[in-house]
């Protein structure tokens, strides 16, 4: 059975995925990702935030050079689209070249949504495409897929 269970972190594989490390950007190159935000939102900030990673990475392009992603749980079939999932069994997370990752803000309803603590704050991306608690040949094929320099942290 594979692990499709990964809090970010503990993964690391050299050269693709890095953890740890200061949060910088510069202004207008943040998108926000709450899986608690309302509908519709278009990632410009935490209240405005995407409900849905995959959306996030699908409008990540050009100036956008870091995704936060509040604390919580993504689903690699799941987006604003089909937020029930899609139960597509190839569904991946893309990681884009140049654009970082970051997981553990504490995101929406915090006094502080920017406050990033891994620990305290776990940012979750499942492979559990059916929802039954497990991982098995019903669910995702592959959770992460990574080409260029993208970073998850």
């Amino acid at each position: 059975m594979r692990t499709a269970l990964i809090r970010a972190r503990w993964m690391l594989l050299p050269g693709v995925l890095i953890l740890g490390g200061a949060v910088t950007a510069a202004a207008g190159s943040v998108v926000h990702v709450d899986d608690d935000a309302p509908a519709a939102g278009d990632g410009s900030s935490w209240s405005d935030a995407y409900r849905f990673l995959q959306d996030a990475l699908a409008s990540a392009g050009g100036a956008v050079t870091e995704i936060r992603v509040a604390q919580g749980t993504y689903v690699p079939d799941r987006s604003q689209a089909s937020p029930g999932g899609t139960g597509d069994r190839a569904a991946t997370f893309s990681m884009l070249s140049g654009v970082e990752i970051l997981g553990g803000f504490a995101g929406l309803g915090s006094p502080d949504p920017d406050a990033r603590d891994v620990a305290g704050f776990p940012t979750i991306l499942r492979g559990d495409l059916n929802g039954d608690g497990r991982v098995d040949v019903r669910d995702m094929l592959s959770l992460l897929q990574a080409t260029g320099a993208g970073q998850l942290r």
